[in-house]
């Protein structure tokens, strides 16, 4: 199976991020790891995302001390992921249910990216 890195940069998203997490979480994919990159949020994303972090070992909470814009978290995200594939989705947006499994089947199919 194809493993992901997903990076998701935070920033004052406490009202979407729930709707982001949920339809990740909900694909049931176990070959994820999930970076969730609060660029110093000013509301409740930090602890929301916390408390995911606690539900599910897959996922990992990076707090920037600095707002530094969603450029410079993408960048971090990408020094800390540690799968072949990454996935980059926004906090407030959603994936659809089997994203993972059909971006799986495309790469096995075509055979993308293999050494």
């Amino acid at each position: 199976m194809t493993e992901f890195s997903i990076i998701i940069p935070i920033y004052n998203v406490e009202h979407y991020i729930d709707k982001c997490m949920e339809s990740i979480l909900d694909n049931n994919y176990s070959f994820l790891e999930i970076i969730l990159l609060n660029d110093a949020s000013l509301d409740n994303s930090l602890s929301i995302c916390k408390l995911y972090e606690k539900l599910d070992k897959r996922i990992k909470v990076i707090n920037l001390d600095r707002n530094g814009g969603v450029v410079n978290a993408v960048k971090m995200g990408l020094k800390i992921a540690t799968k072949k594939y990454i996935a980059f989705i926004d906090s407030d947006d959603f994936i659809a249910v089997n994203y993972f499994d059909k971006s799986n089947l495309i790469i096995e199919q075509y055979n993308c990216c293999r050494s």
